[in-house]
């Protein structure tokens, strides 16, 4: 009953859309601008410039799934009655919102396209806003594929992380307004000066907002630099690459989404305990996400369509991201985590040689020691524990399995061993806290040993 019904929908939103787009476009001179095989932009609504988009919801379906397409109907449907929300470009520093007139407040965090801000006054909220640019870069080769906006997917599948208690809450998605002409205010970009001017130019460059939660935490990229030389001790990053195979297993069950672009950046930790074991974590930045649905077992793109070494072997080989890719990127996380950051500088060295040398990197050699090249030490974090030679081959063993069930994940709709995973987490810790406990227990027995007795 529930295809059937939302399938009715689907079919619906089609004929809607269609309605729409014929009212709409005689209304003013403003040519199609066809963004992808998903999207166009069809009109610019007077007086507030607010962006028409049309949805070809065949695509969607087909590349996010039913439920994402009913979803995305929604957000249609609002930004129709949303005109006086559309962010202001003329205003760097103030919003209309729901909430009512808001003031940015400091930066919370920032990427190649979108920006935090706290909000003044409102210290549970946040704004974040986002422009498509990498999406409409020619570089990218996106057009030929069906993606939406990315904050509308952040939206989307955010809303549906919170309900399964792996993200924070959403509260709000603006309509799509014209990006600003400079990179500043609500478009300060990471993207230098010359990219963001050239996105400007380009036909549907739009940016749109989103009010959320704001989770009282800190990501594991900052996590990581409390550390000396970054080094998390390997029993913290076992329980937190724990917490996040757990985490994705809900998020990829309960949610039925696929988070897509998992490292150090988007994972915010609430809280880690290491006497009693517990971790709570929560994953944000969904704009890469999509359902947890089937997917094609074949290449999709060429070898070399991405060079980045923290995308998966699969995504750099061209196959569709899927709940794989997730898990593997959890573990190399992990592996980040528990490494000095001249091992994310020999990654990225690595990246330097191409694709092929990258996948090569991960699909050959061990993770959990750095690669020994220039300007790299070859730090081994089980080496460096304080422990008996006895315990070392047994924990590197169980690294070895945790990497091992990874690499078995040959097809692409594997169910990731969830299970399996979280033992193996599981036990290299315990492992790691029997040894370090029998060192103690060992050097208290020779300091009583070698300890002069006392004369009267």
């Amino acid at each position: 009953m529930f295809f059937v019904k939302l399938w009715f929908v689907i079919v619906s939103c089609v004929g809607a859309i269609t309605v729409i787009q014929s009212r709409m476009h005689p209304r003013t001179d403003t040519p199609v601008v066809h963004i992808s095989k998903g999207v166009a932009i069809v009109d610019i609504s007077p007086p507030t410039k607010r962006i028409v988009e049309i949805y070809n919801f065949t695509e969607i379906t087909r590349v996010y799934g039913r439920e994402f397409a009913g979803d995305l109907w929604d957000v249609a449907s609002g930004d129709q009655l949303r005109d006086s929300f559309i962010p202001s470009a003329d205003s760097k520093f103030s919003e209309n919102t729901p909430y009512g007139r808001i003031v940015l407040g400091r930066i919370i965090a920032s990427s190649e396209q979108s920006v935090i801000y706290e909000i003044v006054g409102i210290p549970g909220l946040l704004i974040k806003y986002q422009a498509n640019c990498v999406e409409l870069d020619p570089e990218y080769r996106l057009s030929d594929t069906s993606y939406v906006h990315p904050l509308v997917v952040d939206y989307i599948y955010g809303r549906k992380a919170a309900r399964a208690k792996v993200g924070p809450a959403i509260f709000f998605l603006s309509p799509p307004g014209r990006l600003c002409v400079s990179r500043g205010g609500k478009c300060v970009f990471k993207m230098n000066a010359k990219d963001f001017q050239s996105c400007v130019n380009r036909d549907g460059a739009t940016l749109r907002y989103m009010l959320m939660e704001r989770i009282q935490g800190e990501s594991l990229y900052a996590f990581k630099s409390r550390f000396r030389k970054g080094i998390v001790p390997l029993y913290t990053s076992l329980l937190i690459g724990n917490a996040m195979i757990a985490s994705l297993e809900r998020l990829h069950k309960v949610a039925k989404t696929i988070h897509g672009d998992i490292h150090t950046g988007n994972v915010l930790l609430e809280r880690v305990d290491v006497h009693n074991g517990t971790v709570c974590l929560k994953f944000v930045d969904y704009g890469r996400s999509f359902s947890n649905i089937e997917r094609v077992n074949h290449t999709v793109r060429d070898v070399g369509w991405a060079e980045h070494f923290l995308f998966s072997s699969w995504e750099l080989e061209g196959y569709e991201p899927a709940a794989r890719d997730d898990i593997e990127r959890a573990v190399q996380a992990t592996a980040h985590l528990m490494m000095p950051w001249s091992y994310i500088e020999t990654e990225q060295r690595i990246a330097e040689f191409g694709a092929d040398a990258l996948i090569h990197w991960k699909r050959s050699y061990y993770w959990f020691v750095e690669p020994r090249l220039a300007r790299s030490l070859g730090y081994d974090p089980v080496q460096a524990l304080e422990i008996s030679d006895d315990y070392r081959t047994p924990i590197r063993y169980n690294l070895q399995l945790i990497q091992g069930m990874v690499r078995e994940m040959k097809h692409v709709n594997t169910i990731p061993p969830y299970s399996d995973l979280l033992h193996g987490f599981r036990a290299t810790r315990g492992l790691v806290q029997v040894a370090r406990a029998s060192y103690i227990r060992q050097r208290i027995d020779l300091t009583r040993t070698i300890a002069p007795s006392s004369s009267l």
